[in-house]
């Protein structure tokens, strides 16, 4: 299967998990994010605000904000371009045309002043690699970025291989419910 393929394969997988999975799934993924050595060093994070199609951060993000981490979302500026944007509880968000939920205002936050970035994915295979829906986004904030990165997935949606491009960047680790991988 080429790219396209295996995105229209992992949706239409994605959208037969149960209620109950994802909600299970969803939780142990917080427990264990929240347990990680990296979440347990970290200072600031960079995290995507969950839609209902992808394992919930918004536990995750509240319990970060609680235990005095600073938090920043994605706010896209362009064709495949974001910035990670400052975020308390309460601060509006907009949905943008895709689905996804970005700050409306604050700061601007440099990359290197990121000790963790946690990435959304349709899927990872076992070495790292990293499907995700095809506007480069993640790829082009991994190109120059130094911390750690972690990405979240369900583990009925990994597959065995992940078909690649010169540009996609492989990710530092893959965090299912069943626990975390490293590569």
């Amino acid at each position: 299967m080429n790219k396209s393929e295996q995105r229209r394969f992992v949706k239409e997988l994605r959208s037969s998990f149960t209620e109950d999975y994802r909600k299970n799934a969803g939780q142990r993924i917080t427990e264990l994010l929240l347990q990680s050595r990296e979440y347990q060093k970290a200072k600031t994070i960079f995290v995507y605000y969950s839609t209902d199609r992808e394992p919930d951060t918004r536990k995750f993000i509240k319990t970060a904000l609680q235990d005095g981490k600073k938090i920043c979302l994605p706010r896209c500026v362009g064709k495949g371009v974001m910035e990670p944007v400052s975020y308390k509880m309460g601060d509006e968000l907009k949905e943008t045309c895709m689905g996804i939920y970005e700050p409306l205002a604050g700061e601007v936050i440099s990359k290197d002043r990121i000790d963790l970035a946690v990435l959304p994915c349709l899927s990872c295979d076992h070495i790292g690699n990293r499907l995700g829906h095809g506007g480069g986004y993640y790829d082009r904030f991994l190109e120059d970025f130094s911390g750690e990165n972690i990405c979240l997935c369900y583990q009925k949606a990994v597959m065995e291989t992940i078909e690649t491009e010169e540009h996609d960047k492989k990710v530092g680790a893959l965090l299912t419910e069943e626990g975390i991988l490293y590569f």
